[in-house]
């Protein structure tokens, strides 16, 4: 059974995490890397958070499976303002097309834009991975050769050389 608080609960985490991080280390720019449920999430987290760069979210919408988190990431969306890369997959069989665009059209930022890719949920082309990196690498201000922190849900990896 999920509790009514799970998304309140992760936000505080994830919060938490990232001041203590800045209590120990000099954290330079904060980019975002978040689909599906790592969109549920970061959604969330993200309208908390003023100084993000660049946000990468996406295979979410607010129809279907999405209709019990649609209020709470329709209303956080408003709240984001930085530059917003949007993944959809068009035949998703989780969340149609209507309720990626809901949400997408909620984003606040004036930098945003929607990929679009043919495919199921889980089969978001490699190319558009990449995208999504360079993208933010660009909104970050990375040479080719920096560091590229991966975090996910649950567990962290050691920084990445990630090549274009």
């Amino acid at each position: 059974m999920r509790r009514e608080t799970f998304i309140d609960d992760m936000v505080g985490d994830w919060l938490a995490a990232l001041a203590a991080a800045r209590e120990h280390a000099t954290i330079g720019d904060i980019g975002y890397f978040g689909l599906s449920m790592g969109s549920i999430f970061g959604i969330p987290t993200l309208a908390e958070l003023t100084d993000v760069r660049a946000a990468v979210l996406g295979l979410l919408g607010t129809t279907r499976a999405g209709r019990p988190f649609a209020d709470r990431v329709f209303r956080d969306a408003a709240a984001i303002h930085c530059p917003v890369l949007f993944l959809m997959q068009l035949e998703d069989e989780l969340f149609p097309r209507d309720g990626y665009l809901e949400l997408f059209d909620a984003f606040a930022s004036d930098d945003k834009r929607i990929h679009a890719n043919p495919g199921l949920h889980p089969e978001v082309p490699g190319e558009e991975i990449d995208f999504s990196l360079q993208f933010l690498r660009r909104h970050l201000a990375l040479t080719d050769q920096g560091p590229l922190l991966n975090v996910r849900a649950g567990r962290s990896t050691r920084p990445a050389q990630l090549s274009s």
